[in-house]
């Protein structure tokens, strides 16, 4: 029972994964929430970007699971702060650049 969080932040990561595979191989913006909110040029290279966006962010709770199941919940959850805002603030860098 204690790597239980462990196991959480893994099954989230990889929905999340799936969710970014499935984006990305459809390239369809219908799948994306609030798709309509913003200017779309090429809706199949927007929904690859924000596929990438999801897929670098699925990495922040599958490092805190890894973290988790040898140093514990604690460090696990920080390790998830720290490693979230970097995956988001690397990905919207990499979209800014691609979509550009």
């Amino acid at each position: 029972m204690e790597n239980a969080v462990s196991y959480l932040f893994f099954a989230f990561a990889a929905m999340l994964l799936l969710y970014a595979g499935a984006l990305f191989a459809g390239g369809n913006p219908n799948m994306i929430p609030r798709h309509w909110a913003a200017e779309i040029k090429n809706p199949k290279q927007y929904a690859r970007a924000v596929a990438l966006v999801i897929a670098l962010v699925a990495c922040s709770p599958a490092l805190a699971g890894l973290v988790g199941l040898f140093a514990g919940p604690g460090i696990a959850l920080i390790v998830l702060l720290v490693t979230m805002v970097l995956f988001i603030w690397l990905g919207v860098r990499l979209v800014r650049k691609w979509l550009d």
